[in-house]
């Protein structure tokens, strides 16, 4: 949620350049801050078939690396800023490609890349000739996986009767047609069809994984003294009955560095009706500060979904701050009273004020736009930064949990009526905020300037960050 530039420009009159505590003209917070390390991207790929990506893409703009191979997939820097990602033929599931970062604040820096690959499956799509008709002068299969192209996939003789042509397709739902002599017409081997946007239909394709099933990866789970992660592992077969894992390998990443494997443990269950497993993350091998851990595991060609676990000093997020309001708890740090635990994008619970829609504060500034034709909803109500204030100093906010207020655009808007230009032309007032007519200057239903600083503050004291949109 990053502020309007007008926006922006009325924020920092307002002293709200720094969001975390106190009194308003407060410094830009402090070097220290705790963010975590931005993550490269899975890269998807098809087995034995070369990706081209931007490197940038991948690591942030001004940053390279030296690429590596696993065993099953391969990295290779082909010049340009590029990068080819590639994984063996036949290969389908996860594996991690090692690089090492060559600049930034991480040079030379073991990493990882995840990369994810698909065995693209043979289909055939048939078009059966009539005997004694003439035989049409084009077929062609058009759809999403061709990206609806009318030249791609022509079907050509098969000599028993009929027009074919084979390609290979990742897995997935698709929807396609048959373009006979440049009619679209649906394919009459398929049973399956749905509405298309334009009052006709689309036949329906669904192409299986070489690995049939879905691998579970479930929520984690934090061990009772807090030392470590817990996963489930289990697999659905293509009926959706539990079926048997066989070898399962389990991938973790700290933002992008691989975790050691002497500290991620897969133990096997062996429940019934089908093999299960648990895989354990010692967070003892953690670092220190804000990071993010990825896990994924592999099973029978299958790869589960990745799930993010935000760390605090080597502690869940949600646990971690629990902590530092606690004194005494073994995690927490700072003095015996306990510390403020920094505030994190990732854990905000916001609420979105429409300032002129949320509490009117001050019967004063009441000014709404007399005009013919002028409807209720589209005119000022009143609401105003006094109610918002009150709002904040009676608790209003805290008392729901949230820590961070997202508010309307605060600078002024015009002060009439302006008639919307496609029929019929109703009229509307800028109570909502967005049509900014002086960027540094607080619209005269909501109040002052003066008064914006002291609600900003009265936020800030307790613990509200405060974001305009």
């Amino acid at each position: 949620m990053r502020p309007t530039a007008a926006g922006l420009a009325l924020l920092a009159v307002a002293g709200c350049v720094s969001p975390r505590y106190g009194a308003v003209d407060v410094p830009p917070a402090p070097a220290e801050e705790r963010t975590a390390e931005p993550v490269v991207p899975v890269v998807r790929v098809v087995a034995g078939r070369a990706d081209t990506l931007l490197t940038a893409d991948l690591l942030g703009p001004g940053l390279a690396a030296v690429w590596g191979a696993s065993g099953d997939a391969t990295a290779t820097d082909v010049g340009g800023g590029r990068v080819a990602v590639a994984a063996r033929e036949g290969f389908s599931g996860l594996t991690v490609v090692p690089y090492t970062v060559d600049g930034g604040p991480h040079d030379g820096a073991l990493r990882g890349l995840a990369v994810e690959a698909a065995v693209e499956p043979a289909v055939t799509f048939r078009y059966d000739l009539t005997p004694g008709r003439p035989a049409p002068a084009s077929v062609h299969v058009i759809g999403g996986f061709n990206d609806w192209s009318r030249t791609a996939d022509p079907l050509v003789p098969d000599g028993r009767g009929g027009l074919t042509r084979t390609r290979s397709i990742t897995p997935g739902r698709y929807e396609y047609k048959l373009v006979v002599d440049g009619a679209e017409v649906l394919d009459p081997t398929s049973r399956d069809s749905t509405l298309n946007p334009f009052g006709a239909y689309n036949n329906v394709l669904t192409v299986a994984g070489a690995a049939p099933g879905r691998l579970r990866l479930g929520p984690p789970d934090l061990a009772e003294d807090r030392t470590a992660i817990r996963f489930a592992i289990s697999r659905d077969g293509s009926d959706g009955v539990p079926a048997d894992l066989g070898p399962v390998t389990v991938v973790a990443l700290v933002d992008n560095a691989p975790v050691e494997t002497r500290h991620v443990v897969v133990v096997g269950a062996g429940t019934e009706p089908a093999g299960t497993a648990v895989a354990t993350v010692d967070l003892a091998a953690m670092p220190a500060g804000l990071h993010r851990l990825r896990v994924a595991a592999t099973a029978a060609g299958l790869t589960s979904r990745w799930v993010e676990v935000l760390l605090l000093d080597g502690h869940p997020l949600g646990t971690a701050q629990t902590a530092l309001d606690e004194p005494g708890d073994p995690v927490a740090t700072g003095d015996a009273e306990g510390t403020a635990a920094p505030f994190v994008w990732q854990d905000a619970v916001v609420y979105q004020v429409v300032l002129d829609r949320f509490r009117n504060g001050d019967r004063t500034n009441d000014r709404p736009v007399l005009a013919d034709s002028l409807l209720a909803p589209a005119n000022y109500h009143g609401g105003d930064l006094q109610g918002l204030l009150d709002a904040i100093e009676s608790g209003y906010f805290t008392g729901l949990g949230v820590n961070t207020l997202w508010l309307s655009p605060v600078y002024d808007n015009p002060p009439g009526a302006e008639r919307e230009y496609p029929a019929p032309h109703r009229l509307y007032t800028g109570y909502h905020g967005y049509w900014p007519s002086r960027a540094r200057a607080v619209d005269e239903h909501l109040g002052s300037l003066d008064l914006l600083r002291r609600t900003v503050a009265a936020a800030h004291a307790r613990g509200l960050q405060v974001h305009v949109w």
